[in-house]
């Protein structure tokens, strides 16, 4: 989640609380009162969590993805080339085998610190075609 979120998800929650107070009868606004202390303080300990969760830049991740395929014996050889958008790590380029595939995506799941990965590698088998 990025802070742009939080802090929407946060006004969201202030506004929402504020018009259900002025909207609300008077004997349902102190359990309202309650019940929105209680959420704002459960979204601020939320993103202090957030806040102090470790964090890797895709930047950092996608190098760390880049030499662990050079440094692989056989994904070395192949055209692979690795993006991010965002906090997904995008694999792109021709394997030839599924086992090839699964490794290039086994190593972009590692590198990546939430692991979310888009794999749009295409397994050209070469003995298909002969």
């Amino acid at each position: 989640m990025h802070a742009k979120h939080v802090w929407g998800l946060f006004a969201a929650a202030v506004l929402g609380s504020a018009t259900g107070l002025v909207i609300a009868p008077p004997h349902a606004r102190r359990v309202l009162r309650r019940r929105a202390y209680g959420n704002i303080s459960a979204l601020r300990a939320r993103y202090q969590r957030w806040l102090a969760a470790p964090r890797i830049d895709a930047a950092i991740a996608t190098d760390r993805l880049k030499l662990a395929i050079s440094d692989d014996h056989t994904l070395g050889k192949r055209r692979i080339w690795v993006d991010a958008h965002g906090p997904t790590i995008l694999l792109h380029g021709i394997v030839d085998s599924d086992e090839e595939w699964l490794r290039a995506d086994r190593l972009a799941r590692a590198a990546s610190p939430d692991h979310s990965v888009r794999n749009l590698l295409q397994v050209r088998h070469p003995h298909a075609n002969g």
